[in-house]
């Protein structure tokens, strides 16, 4: 397990814990709400039958029912808050880590070894403005052209087909993206 799954069960565990312990301290404030409820409503005179006791139980029931359901709607919505304001700390985190990646000299290597091991039926290399000084390179390497993208991409590649429709992206912001969005879609799972 690598450091950033380390931090995210860490940080998990920890908005997990926090919203027991408000759930618990909630279904106790509701349950001595509940009792002097209870209790004055049985020590009033003006309670006179059974039939009159059993609709204040009822009363009390739902109402307690739509305390326990908003005390838990606010606790989940806190808990997704935290877990999405900590997903994406983590996130900027990755971020920040693959723009180091792109100003190391590995990155070069990284570069070529993915454009070799996929290039077969591929003529340009599509890379951000930013790695346009390893065009002579790639062409050196690989054979293939490359031109500079518009958009900003953090890193990587895009490759195209000689006839221009069949495209394949290795950028790093597609590949971030794709892993946060498996990322909600996992602990979406998980948290119901």
């Amino acid at each position: 397990m690598d450091s950033t799954e380390r931090k995210l069960k860490y940080f998990t565990e920890v908005i997990q814990r926090e919203v027991e312990t408000q759930k618990k301290h909630a279904t106790h404030k509701i349950a001595n709400e509940i009792s002097n409820s209870v209790a004055t409503a049985l020590s009033t005179a003006e309670i006179k039958s059974h039939i009159r006791i059993e609709s204040v139980r009822r009363e009390i029931g739902r109402t307690t029912n739509k305390k326990i359901a908003m005390a838990t709607a606010v606790f989940k919505s806190q808990y997704v808050n935290k877990r999405d304001e900590l997903v994406n700390r983590l996130f900027e985190d990755v971020k920040i880590d693959l723009l180091d990646f792109t100003r190391s000299t590995k990155y070069s290597d990284y570069i070529l070894q993915k454009i070799n091991a996929t290039k077969k039926g591929f003529s340009i290399v599509v890379l951000c403005p930013r790695d346009m000084h390893l065009s002579e390179l790639i062409l050196k390497e690989t054979g293939l052209t490359t031109e500079s993208g518009k958009n900003d991409i953090i890193g990587g590649f895009v490759l195209i087909a000689k006839n221009r429709r069949v495209q394949v992206d290795y950028t790093f912001k597609t590949q971030l993206e794709i892993a946060r969005k498996e990322f909600f879609y996992d602990n979406d799972d998980n948290d119901e």
